[in-house]
């Protein structure tokens, strides 16, 4: 389903998705852009830079109980098909992120494959993908991993002068778009590709293999790790780290309960084991870990590497390091 639409089509459709679904999307607030709850089909950017945060938090809030624990308690407390005794998971039955850039639909969908075997996180029928088109800045390099095929999400839209170019990429988004009116399919509109002129792709079998022999690399890690003050900001803005930390605590008005809160293994405590022993003493074992994680485990287990060149940790590093050009040099060496 490709069509051409008027503003006034699009604001419809938006308005449907907003009934139907808990929405989040791509607004602007104070100059900056952010993925917050949408109220408006007005305020949805529908072509934008990407967002300051990401469907993280979104999805999985900072201190959320765990719904798979959560249930099993209900277990342990001989109720295996209530969850009325504790403070359930708040998900919304069905959600809807609108305005996403491409890389963060992506992102989206290997964080919840990450995710698939478990019961933590809503699964991808639940939700809806709305993606437009994006302004890359200076640190994006999303065009490296050779994948831009917009795969990632239901609907796509796209400006076109004062009108909207709309593509229903999957059924459900389809659905969305025919239930509203727009039946005239346009064969002749395609997708505007992605085009970054300085980005080249990258070889990840051989940026895999280097990081893998992390002892024919010494010195240019610690180079690395030198300039790195270790504060874990680029995996708090990264939509693809997902370290955290279990509490359990206990609730006068709730069964215990598990919960989460978002960690990074940047951080010294993240590696302890007991007070007198750390397996990542040093800051150049904890910034190798965090490479060889997103770009040789993932890579050798799933075929693909846990980023997808949004930037966001380019453009949060407070020692200014690339994320992107260190991998590059990788490959140099």
């Amino acid at each position: 389903m490709n069509a051409t639409i008027n503003k006034h089509q699009l604001n419809q459709i938006i308005s449907y998705i907003m009934r139907e679904y808990e929405s989040f999307g791509v607004q602007k607030k104070d100059n900056k852009t952010f993925l917050k709850p949408l109220d408006n089909p007005n305020k949805l950017l529908t072509w934008t830079e990407k967002s300051k945060n990401s469907f993280k938090e979104i999805l999985w809030p900072d201190q959320g109980v765990i719904p798979q624990l959560m249930r099993d308690i209900n277990k342990r407390n001989g109720d295996p098909g209530s969850q009325a005794t504790v403070r359930v998971d708040n998900s919304p039955k069905k959600l809807a992120f609108l305005g996403l850039v491409n890389c963060d639909a992506k992102a989206l969908d290997i964080f919840l494959k990450e995710f698939s075997h478990t019961d933590l996180l809503l699964k991808r029928s639940q939700i809806l993908v709305v993606t437009v088109e994006c302004k890359p800045d200076n640190n994006c390099f999303c065009t490296a991993f050779g994948d831009l095929k917009f795969k990632f999400s239901d609907i796509h839209i796209q400006e076109e002068g004062r009108n909207f170019e709309i593509f229903g990429l999957t059924r459900a988004g389809q659905k969305i778009i025919e239930e509203n009116g727009v039946d005239k399919f346009d064969k002749k509109i395609k997708i505007r590709e992605i085009v970054l002129e300085k980005v080249s792709p990258l070889d990840l079998k051989t940026i895999s293999q280097e990081i893998d022999r992390r002892e024919n690399h010494h010195e240019y890690w610690q180079k690395i790790a030198k300039q790195c003050f270790g504060c874990g900001a680029c995996t708090v803005v990264c939509p693809l780290c997902y370290c955290f930390n279990q509490d359990f605590k206990n609730d006068l008005e709730a069964d215990c309960h598990e919960c989460h809160s978002w960690d990074s293994c940047f951080s010294a405590s993240f590696s302890q084991i007991q007070k007198n022993y750390d397996f990542r003493p040093e800051n150049s074992d904890r910034l190798h870990n965090w490479y060889h994680h997103k770009f040789s485990r993932s890579v050798a287990k799933n075929g693909y590497p846990l980023c997808t060149g949004c930037g966001r940790c380019i453009s949060s590093c407070p020692a200014n390091l690339n994320h992107h050009n260190i991998i590059r040099g990788l490959e140099k060496q």
